[in-house]
């Protein structure tokens, strides 16, 4: 057998071994760090029950119909989401990008060009000469291929590299989603607080109104001190006072809600107008661990992906050091003639293995692959970081949930003796013991703890958001069709 093959011969051991050395991919292969967390978290209340899931729509849980409604069309309207899909629907072109980079480049090309020699340059010399044709058409038709064999995984590492900024997109929409829901939540929530503390005060106000008219009819009859008079109108002014400010608040809800609907201000207020109970603070969510951050916080999942994404970019890196391969190929007709461009004589063919190798670049990899490295270690920290946080706002919410209902306790407690104060002394009023002076007294102090549990109980819903937001309620991970879309891509 000859020593030298068939240069065709050639192109096709070239390919097969190409192929063979292609399982193999240079760089570190992406594993999850070990990450060291508590079983469970300190402030997880004792005994939970399955109540409370995060799995879904958790804003349901708070059992108001018009909340869940102005959250599911937040989450399909707001404009921040619209950008965050834009942005995932790049990263999935990328990877389908990355992809079409193990598949060859083939490319038409097609001319048609006429030329005219001059007499007076230097082809003009062979003017008279046989066959010299002074103006000439020359048509070519050509179609050329291109293939970079991906030798030692660097393309492969780049497609990993896209599927993982992906991912990390993927999961800055859940995140997105996530605080979109929570804030218009927390709106609404807040929308009822402020009309429910504004009901408070008027009726407070008028109480504090009739206390002045009575000490001025006092003060008159010489009973009351002018200190009394002028201590009773202070304290109407006071409370007359609160009430411009939440109107205001009233109104910045309302344009809130709309613009996180991505509507125009004013376009929905009408539904909100009716002043609703304060939705009560659903049940903890049962059996959560530290461990599901990983999978449930749409933050940390991005952390993790990016992680991979900088793992699979050292691979890149570390590929330029191998040589590259490329194959190459050209068919095409041309022709003087446009009659015989597509004669057999008119064929032309043409073929080629190259083999790019940077020897020598002065330390150009080397700065490339260390630096490649400083940033799989900083995303390794970034996600660290994540999850200590993640954990971090966990146990804040858990115990600030937990303290926040054992104040709305007290606060009912409260309520409930100052309703009862206000009806005894009501009570005595009517049967001639007491002063009218003692009821709007009673009714003053009602009203200051109805106006103080009013308070709690928008804290204590908005602290349950805060939770749900915190354990990444409402997210879950890629469903079929998205993973069917990637592993395609």
């Amino acid at each position: 057998m000859s020593a030298i093959a068939h240069p065709g011969m050639k192109a096709l051991l070239a390919v097969g071994a190409a192929s063979l050395l292609a399982a193999c991919a240079v760089g570190p292969d992406y594993a999850r760090p070990e990450v060291g967390l508590r079983p469970a978290f300190m402030g997880s209340p004792a005994g939970a029950g399955e109540t409370g899931s995060a799995e879904g729509a958790w804003w349901a849980t708070f059992d108001d119909p018009l909340l869940a409604v102005v959250v599911a069309r937040a989450v399909s309207g707001n404009l921040d989401i619209s950008q965050a899909q834009a942005r995932l629907r790049q990263a999935r072109a990328g990877v389908r990008a990355a992809g079409a980079a193990f598949a060859p480049t083939i490319g038409l090309d097609a001319s048609a060009a006429q030329s005219r020699v001059s007499l007076n340059g230097p082809d003009g010399a062979l003017a008279g000469a046989p066959g010299f044709q002074r103006e000439n058409d020359l048509f070519d038709v050509g179609v050329g291929a291109s293939w970079e064999i991906d030798l030692f995984g660097g393309l492969r590492r780049g497609h990993e590299a896209a599927r993982a900024n992906a991912g990390a997109a993927e999961a800055n929409l859940a995140g997105v989603r996530i605080t979109i829901a929570a804030e218009t939540a927390r709106t609404y929530i807040g929308l009822r607080t402020l009309q429910e503390r504004l009901r408070v005060a008027q009726e407070r106000s008028e109480v504090q109104r009739q206390l002045v008219e009575l000490t001025r009819l006092r003060y008159e009859g010489g009973v009351s001190t002018e200190l009394d008079l002028r201590q009773a109108e202070a304290l109407l002014e006071a409370s007359d006072a609160r009430i411009p400010i939440l109107e205001t608040g009233v109104e910045a809800a309302l344009n809130r809600l709309d613009v996180l609907q991505g509507l125009a201000p004013g376009e929905t207020r009408a539904q909100f107008m009716s002043a609703r109970a304060i939705p009560e603070a659903p049940p903890v969510p049962a059996h959560l661990t530290p461990a599901d951050l990983l999978r449930r916080r749409p933050d940390v999942v991005a952390a993790e992906h990016q992680l991979a994404r900088a793992t699979a970019q050292v691979g890149v890196a570390v590929a330029d050091y191998y040589p590259r391969l490329t194959i190459g190929g050209l068919l095409g007709q041309q022709s003087f003639d446009s009659d015989t461009l597509f004669d057999a004589a008119s064929a032309y063919s043409g073929g080629l293995v190259g083999i790019r190798w940077r020897l020598f670049d002065f330390g150009r990899v080397d700065a490339n692959v260390e630096a490649a490295r400083g940033g799989a270690d900083e995303a390794l920290a970034a996600f660290r970081g994540s999850l200590l946080r993640a954990s971090e706002d966990v146990e804040n919410a858990l115990v600030a949930q937990a303290n926040l209902q054992r104040h709305l306790r007290s606060l009912d407690a409260a309520v409930g003796a100052a309703t009862r104060s206000s009806t005894l002394a009501r009570d005595a009023y009517e049967g001639g013991s007491a002063s009218f002076l003692a009821v709007l007294e009673a009714e003053r102090t009602r009203l200051d703890a109805e106006d103080q549990r009013a308070s709690a109980r928008g804290e204590a819903a908005t602290a349950s958001i805060t939770l749900y937001r915190a354990i990444g309620g409402g997210w879950s991970a890629p469903n079929e069709e998205a993973r069917q879309a990637e592993t395609s891509s």
